[in-house]
């Protein structure tokens, strides 16, 4: 009888050892993953005429948009990890007409989405710094 008690006792504690740091762990991560960040908009004068497009376009090979968007900005697998997860960019050409240039802009250089979440895998810190002016043509160029 103490035999079972004790092992009934040492399966629960073995139990919870592996389940509530799993419980904490996943409600921090969603917490992370959730949380929205107030970064204002910021009005951005975006060019049309034909050498600013172009130009944008050259921005986007500099800045390697295509690394992860591919060549079109059709989207697709950037990083692979082996039986675990696939970073996927997404598929820009169809996001793009649903933001504002401002929210582009903020997607851009702050890697905030449109509805205040923060885009992960989305290397915002390399185009933090660029001139506005860049940014516009980048937009120009993608839209």
């Amino acid at each position: 009888m103490v035999k079972k008690v004790l092992f009934k006792r040492i399966s629960i504690t073995i139990l919870l050892i592996i389940t509530v740091p799993l419980a904490i762990v996943y409600a921090w991560s969603t917490a992370i993953l959730h949380k929205t960040y107030d970064i204002p908009l910021t009005a951005i004068h975006i060019p049309n005429d034909t050498a600013s497009v172009r130009e944008g376009e050259r921005l986007t090979r500099i800045a390697h948009c295509a690394h992860c968007h591919g060549d079109q900005f059709t989207g697709g697998v950037v990083d692979k990890v082996d039986y675990t997860a696939e970073i996927i960019a997404p598929n820009i050409t169809t996001i793009i007409p649903d933001y504002s240039n401002e929210e582009l802009h903020r997607l851009i250089k702050d890697g905030v989405k449109k509805n205040g979440q923060s885009v992960y895998v989305m290397p915002s810190i390399m185009y933090h710094g660029m001139k506005e002016e860049s940014v516009g043509k980048i937009i120009a160029y993608l839209r």
